[in-house]
């Protein structure tokens, strides 16, 4: 009775139901029930009855506490269809989600899937560490419950059937099924959720700007099978961030040969830094008043045994996306110093090397530590690197990168600032930044000898970067026109096609020879 009595009143009568069959029958039975003790605590039950013997042999029964068990089971299930970190779907139950709505919906029905990626996880990671980067995932997964909860192109009531889904596919990228949309509608609602990530995030009392790139696939004419439909989306994705994120793009079948065409690009550069294949060439920085060589800037090159030469304006986005960029740019400044052995060696102990570094790089913890010992590594003055910045370095604080910029040049390095004036910040990086260069972008140069107004900017700019003690380097000369009014204008350096390509290092041994009379 006392046992009963915890019992609520189904279960009670399903324990009585039990023991009376098989006090009956004979056997045996299992029941499991949530019980209430006295302390008002919730406990689950396992029972398990038998009959002793023959008919008429009483029935005894075992009671095991299994609430420790059942919880467990309740986490791991837990862990295995919710992300811990955000509470949305995971992967591979997202896809399970997703083929029973293609198969609900069949051939002629209505699906639609999102792939959203998040624009600036990586840059939240390199500035306030792996931390910060969880708490804007996380709310970045609330921003998204809520950006398709409010959308107006879901019904106010909602069937299971009907219900959306979100998922995290892993990293930044999160995912969202869209069960009765067309992909007209489903664009709609990733126009929405592109909106609702312009916001600024606070994320440890920082504001933080992360927008979002959303690919838009439906089942409607493109696709019946899950993962087929979620690489459709996600070549969406990938167009959507390849012109320029915050957008929405829509899947068509020619992104799939572009899509096909990054992927394969993103395995063959690991394998490629793997195997030592990338090689750097230098395109020469000329005096213009002496015209003899005096820098080169090293640029990136790789020639793949399966997809050939592929430039760097395709694989370095590539390479910052997939984080590839840090050993990219390690393999470039150790490649440099090494250079500047050989350099020294053939008699061009003046030349200096300038080498890019992206912002995502310069952010990285201990970097100065690491390009100061690849310097000594090599044997070579710290005053024969120069680092090439752009204005992007600004998106992680202009103190910060200052700090840093300052410790590198105390070790004698020099610091150029990259494509000046194509930037909406330019100025106040010029003047917050320490720099010893300035490097006009080769837009500004390319019609500078045909439109005076173009000159006249060009004028104004190197005397402003004169004014604060800046050498001034303009890059893309292909022309005796530009070269002539460069002088009048009083450029410091050149480069461009106009006194070479880029070249191999034995190459541009030999131009120094030639250039500089030895």
């Amino acid at each position: 009775p006392e046992l009963l009595g915890l019992l609520p009143n189904d279960a009670r009568a399903e324990l009585e139901s039990a023991v009376a069959r098989v006090a009956r029958d004979g056997g045996n039975a299992t029941l499991e029930h949530r019980i209430t003790s006295d302390p008002g605590e919730t406990r689950v039950v396992l029972h398990r009855l038998r009959r002793l013997g023959g008919v008429g042999s009483p029935v005894v029964g075992a009671l095991i506490d299994v609430t420790e068990e059942r919880l467990s089971i309740h986490r791991l299930q837990q862990l295995a269809h919710f992300d811990s970190l955000t509470g949305l779907v995971t992967r591979h139950h997202f896809l399970t989600q997703l083929s029973d709505a293609l198969d609900l919906a069949g051939t002629q029905g209505r699906v639609a899937l999102l792939y959203v990626d998040l624009d600036g996880l990586k840059r939240v990671n390199d500035s306030l560490g792996h931390r910060g980067g969880d708490l804007l995932l996380r709310q970045t997964a609330e921003r998204l419950r809520r950006a398709v909860r409010q959308s107006p192109e879901l019904p106010t009531v909602l069937s299971d059937e009907e219900r959306p889904i979100l998922g995290r596919m892993g990293g930044d990228e999160f995912t969202v099924l869209l069960p009765g949309l067309d992909a007209e509608a489903a664009e709609r609602v990733g126009d929405a959720l592109v909106s609702a990530f312009r916001d600024p995030f606070d994320v440890s009392g920082k504001r933080v700007a992360a927008t979002a790139s959303v690919g838009v696939a439906s089942l409607h004419g493109d696709s019946a099978q899950a993962d087929e439909l979620v690489r459709h989306a996600d070549a969406a994705m990938y167009e959507a961030k390849r012109r320029g994120g915050d957008r929405t793009d829509v899947y068509r079948a020619e992104l799939d040969r572009n899509h096909s065409r990054r992927r394969e690009v993103r395995e063959r550069l690991r394998d490629a830094l793997i195997e030592d294949r990338l090689e750097l060439h230098y395109q020469p920085r000329i005096e213009l008043r002496s015209g003899r060589l005096i820098g080169a800037e090293a640029l990136m090159r790789w020639n793949c045994p399966s997809l050939g030469r592929v430039s760097p304006a395709e694989f370095i986005p590539i390479a910052e996306e997939t984080g590839l960029i840090e050993q990219v740019g390690d393999f470039a400044i150790d490649q440099a110093c090494r250079d500047l052995r050989v350099l020294d060696q053939a008699g061009l102990e003046d030349v200096r090397v300038s080498v890019n570094v992206s912002a995502a790089q310069l952010m990285e913890e201990g970097y100065g530590s690491k390009l100061f010992s690849a310097v000594q590594a090599a044997s070579t003055e710290p005053s024969r690197i120069e680092l090439e910045v752009t204005e992007s370095v600004a998106i992680f604080g202009l103190d910060q990168v200052s700090a840093l910029l300052r410790e590198i040049r105390s070790t004698g390095m020099y610091v150029a600032l990259d494509d000046f004036g194509t930037g909406y910040s330019s100025l106040g990086v010029l003047l917050d930044l320490p720099l010893d260069c300035m490097k006009l972008d080769q837009s500004l140069v390319r019609d500078m000898h045909m439109n005076p107004d173009a000159a006249s900017v060009i004028r104004a700019m190197i005397l402003m970067a004169h004014s604060l003690g800046l050498t001034v380097v303009a890059e893309g000369v292909t022309e005796e026109a530009q070269e002539r009014l460069l002088i009048e204008l009083d450029c410091d350096e050149v480069q461009g096609f106009r006194f070479a390509p880029a070249l191999p290092l034995p190459e541009l041994i030999e131009f120094a020879r030639e250039r500089n009379g030895r």
